[in-house]
């Protein structure tokens, strides 16, 4: 089998197919691709997409970082190609699982310092009681509250599967360079996902945008709000858009403090200008307020230099801008909302279902069962008392699946995910791994500001933000510069 892998390994990625048996398997799968799409364009488009899965699983079986990257472009970019060839039925889901296992497999059949890395990885606090959330959502398939076995699988799957996700990172952060590599792909993605949302802003939803739009009334009344549509970008609603554009935006207005060239800083200030505008346009309230805490964060964490007053002078000065300017449209009409909540009446409606759910809560210390919420509780658990029950804050979800604690458990992770960031800030010497210590730490910091009035972890496009960022703080105070840890 290792040999097998070594040799598909020179042949795809060592010499790309420029070779004879490159130029043979690319002239007959054209001239074969040719004719069945010369008898049927959906066996020739599903031939096509087939050969893009075998190539894309040989690249997540030989090389892990590779296949880390196509997991992020393809949960940034999966919702779009769905609505754009598969009229919004691919399960991508379901593919991204599929990606992560075969990059686990070829882990395990490689099995390069796999030991060495297991045994440093599983020695982190974070990663202990991510294992004991795993373990204990396991235990969820005994909560007899539950009232499916199939739907709490579905939910666990998940569960099990952002884990593996949170271990690949891990693996692939081996130097301080993979990490800067990795932070350069997620700049490329981030940027080009906020673009796009400008573009729908700017220029109006192109024709299979439109048509999915208005396939369903819910989904309408979602997006289009008083006559003015909220951008989504390639994601699957504007509110998953509107916050991982904001925890992308805040991460690298901190790395702004690193040295770059002239144009390298141009770059990047012009992407954080794309990110928050497609958070602005997108309406999403709760991305407004992690804005502003995320900044308010960073700047409270580097506080001591200078670059950080800078930063915190010019976000005040555009905050009050933004708030207080005789100007008016319905996207910054919006954001001004969000630091009005007492007023708005759906905030209120917000409070009184928390309220009215709360003896659930109390009366149910491992909750009704993972999955049993909202729609999916419809599907899978038909009759349970969450079923058709919209939380509207990622803690009252926890709370209600997986119990008060469950709960608890999730808020000592973020507490210990935090001081991670906080202490390798103060502990480490070298001023580029600080920097992105600091811009990593408020980015999480955002997340969990998130939570409080949406699911703002869990999504296909916020997961492959927030673990491998996870798993930088873990291995950023491993490599060869001066530390106290």
């Amino acid at each position: 089998m290792n040999v097998l892998l070594k040799r598909l390994n020179r042949l795809f990625l060592i010499e790309k197919l420029n070779n004879v048996q490159g130029w043979i398997l690319c002239i007959v799968l054209a001239v074969y691709i040719s004719f069945i799409a010369s008898k049927s364009m959906i066996a020739g488009e599903s031939i096509i997409g087939l050969f893009f899965c075998i190539i894309g699983g040989c690249i997540c079986l030989l090389n892990t970082r590779f296949g880390l990257y196509i997991i992020v472009a393809f949960s940034f970019f999966a919702i779009l190609l769905s609505r754009f060839l598969f009229n919004d039925t691919l399960p991508s889901g379901l593919i991204l699982d599929i990606t992560v296992l075969t990059i686990v497999l070829g882990l395990l059949i490689r099995k390069k310092e796999l030991r060495t890395i297991i045994s440093s990885f599983a020695a982190s606090p974070v990663t202990i009681l991510i294992l004991v959330i795993t373990g204990y959502s396991a235990l969820e398939f005994f909560n007899p509250n539950a009232m499916s076995f199939n739907g709490s699988f579905q939910a666990f799957r998940k569960v099990l599967n952002l884990f593996l996700l949170f271990f690949i990172s891990y693996y692939v952060f081996d130097s301080f360079e993979a990490i800067k590599k990795f932070i350069y792909f997620l700049f490329i993605v981030s940027a080009l996902a906020g673009l796009y949302g400008c573009i729908q802003e700017w220029y109006g939803l192109f024709n299979f945008e439109r048509e999915w739009l208005l396939a369903d009334a819910h989904r309408y009344g979602l997006i289009v709000i008083a006559g003015h549509i909220r951008v989504f970008s390639t994601m699957t609603d504007p509110a998953a858009f509107g916050m991982i554009m904001t925890s992308c935006a805040v991460f690298f207005i901190g790395l702004l403090s690193n040295k770059m060239t002239a144009l390298q800083r141009l770059l990047v200030i012009a992407g954080i200008v794309f990110m928050i505008l497609g958070m602005t346009y997108s309406g999403t309230r709760t991305a407004n307020a992690m804005l502003v805490a995320g900044v308010g964060f960073y700047f409270l964490l580097t506080i001591q230099r200078k670059s950080s007053l800078i930063i915190a002078i010019i976000a005040t000065v555009i905050l009050l801008g933004a708030l207080y300017a005789p100007i008016s449209n319905p996207s910054l009409n919006r954001f001004r909302t969000t630091f009005q909540a007492s007023e708005d009446p759906s905030y209120k409606l917000r409070v009184k279902n928390r309220k009215s759910i709360q003896p659930y809560i109390y009366s149910h210390p491992m909750g009704g069962g993972l999955g049993t919420t909202g729609a999916v509780g419809e599907i899978f658990h038909p009759g349970h008392p969450l079923a058709g029950f919209q939380p509207d804050s990622g803690y009252l979800k926890k709370a209600l699946e997986t119990g008060w604690i469950g709960l608890i458990l999730f808020f000592v992770l973020y507490f210990l995910v935090l001081k991670r960031g906080i202490n390798a800030y103060f502990k480490t010497e070298d001023t580029e791994a600080r920097n992105i210590i600091a811009a990593t730490t408020s980015a999480l910091f955002t997340f969990y500001v998130g939570e409080y009035a949406q699911v703002a972890i869990g999504q296909i496009s916020d997961v492959v933000v927030y673990y491998p960022l996870i798993a930088i703080l873990l291995r950023i105070d491993t490599f060869k510069f001066k530390t106290n840890l």
